[in-house]
């Protein structure tokens, strides 16, 4: 069985770094979420897919 939740994600690019970090904000929790770092080399498609744990 697949659980899908919906999460609001917003983006932030470094200007001096090829970095751009995608996070979630938790508002009850008073909190935020790094998502990923990825790096502009990157394969654009995976920018999203967050790696399992193993």
């Amino acid at each position: 069985m697949e659980v899908r939740i919906s999460i609001k994600l917003f983006e932030i690019t470094l200007e001096k770094y090829p970095f751009t970090i995608i996070y979630s904000i938790e508002q009850e929790l008073n909190l935020l979420v790094i998502i990923s770092i990825y790096h502009h080399s990157r394969n654009p498609k995976y920018k999203y897919k967050a790696k399992k744990l193993k």
